[in-house]
């Protein structure tokens, strides 16, 4: 669905979301990406994912996001990330398609093998990105 985010990382905390969007954030479901592992960029608070046979990540998903709210969503993730269509899979076991950001194909070296927390980001890092958006 085009109108569908697979949200993994930092956009999981709503007041962030809404500030990215610039509206308020729209209400998420739980969801799982097969195949894919989540992972802390170096140097960086935020996490990215990359192709991974048998791993999964978990996140949310995101419905009614247009073409303006891609264009603010494009810009904040930069070109770090390519977004890309995946089936996610929802709670109840149904499968959907979503855009999500994946880690561009030339920055996979900037991807370390530590998994990212959420409460970790919200607690040291949360307060510091809200400030610039």
């Amino acid at each position: 669905m085009d109108d569908c985010l697979f949200a993994y990382g930092t956009l999981l905390v709503p007041e962030l979301l809404a500030a990215v969007l610039g509206i308020p954030g729209p209400l998420g479901r739980p969801a799982k990406l097969h195949n894919y592992a989540c992972f802390k960029v170096r140097r960086a608070a935020y996490p990215a994912i990359i192709y991974r046979e048998a791993c999964a990540t978990h996140g949310h998903v995101f419905a009614g996001i247009d073409p303006y709210l891609w264009s603010r969503l494009d810009r904040f993730e930069s070109s770090l990330y390519k977004r890309q269509t995946v089936t996610i899979e929802l709670a109840n076991q149904e499968f959907i398609e979503a855009q999500t950001y994946v880690l561009s194909d030339d920055s996979h070296g900037r991807l370390t093998d530590e998994s990212w927390d959420l409460e970790t980001f919200r607690c040291h890092h949360l307060k510091k990105y809200l400030a610039r958006l």
